[in-house]
């Protein structure tokens, strides 16, 4: 019994195990990683732009788009914006620079406190890589939490993008575009930074991979913030509460070894009074008495008793 209540003791102890009982009112940790089945049912094919036979060509508009302070809010910014965009075509395409060069300016004149307080957070990977999710959620600022694993700067039009990983994506990224190069974040193939993005959700774009071309949804924002680490805190309370659990043992064996004590004292001094003496000559039967006993005649129950009921004389 004194083992199982030491052991329960030394579990109870252990911080880890009332995670349970103190995270109910606590929002999920990120995941690091989720199963890529779980987003098997969203398409990541790419769409190849038409090819061009004989003198055909393809004209390009150089016209640059101009909203005026109402269309600016930040909420959601117009769809006329995004009349260009193709999803699911590789890269960004050069009919659809005009509508990121907009997103681009209202993000320019916008203050970033601002841009996280307007934004919605409830927009997941799922929702927006679902059907008919990106031409819903094209233009809306959103707010992301999650892991930045590789920062670059890009050549073709001097912005940066980074690759962030987040609770419902898994290991599949999304891919942010920012105009400035976030603070405490340097360029690199490979990092784990905690982040978090404000910005606006711009297409499905292709990119290329080991496994062939695959599609991740384009935020353009600001600038990306970066999280403190978390820094696990030392088991204080465990190593505390081992003193207590010693004094505890310490107190029952003293306990156990007083009760053994005094009962060995009352038996030493009860053997040595005259009461002893007396108990013990009550237990004691004379000689002569066994001698009486032994000589006395034994009867039949059956003979003395008999069933009719009748006694017999003897």
């Amino acid at each position: 019994m004194l083992f199982l209540i030491v052991i329960a003791i030394h579990e109870t102890a252990k911080p880890k195990n009332w995670e349970w009982f103190t995270s109910f009112d606590q929002p999920a940790q990120p995941a690091d990683e989720l199963d890529e089945t779980s987003l098997e049912n969203i398409d990541f094919r790419i769409k190849r732009e038409p090819t061009l036979s004989g003198n055909a060509f393809l004209a390009m508009s150089n016209e640059t788009l101009k909203l005026t302070p109402e269309q600016q809010k930040l909420e959601n910014l117009p769809t006329s914006v995004f009349k260009e965009i193709d999803d699911r075509t590789m890269n960004i395409l050069k009919r659809e620079r005009p509508a990121l060069d907009a997103v681009l300016e209202v993000l320019e004149g916008a203050d970033q406190k601002d841009l996280v307080a307007a934004a919605d957070s409830e927009v997941g990977y799922r929702i927006i890589n679902a059907e008919s999710g990106a031409e819903n959620y094209r233009g809306r600022l959103i707010h992301l939490d999650g892991t930045l694993r590789a920062f670059r700067k890009r050549e073709l039009d001097g912005l940066y993008e980074g690759w962030m990983f987040t609770k419902d994506s898994g290991n599949l990224p999304w891919w942010v575009l920012c105009s400035e190069q976030p603070e405490g974040i340097s360029l690199a193939e490979r990092m784990e930074k905690r982040v978090s993005v404000a910005g606006y959700f711009f297409k499905r774009a292709g990119y290329e991979t080991a496994r062939g071309p695959m599609v991740a949804p384009i935020v353009v924002t600001k600038t990306i913030t970066l999280k403190p680490d978390i820094v696990p805190r030392a088991p204080q309370q465990t190593e505390n509460i081992s003193y207590y659990v010693a004094g505890f043992l310490a107190v029952i064996g003293v306990a156990f070894g007083g009760m053994i004590w005094y009962f060995i004292r009352s038996d030493q001094k009860f053997a040595k009074s005259r009461l002893a003496k007396i108990a013990d000559s009550r237990l004691d039967a004379a000689p002569e008495v066994v001698e009486n006993l032994n000589s006395l005649l034994a009867t039949d129950p059956n003979k003395v008793f008999p069933e009719d009921g009748e006694v017999e004389s003897s």
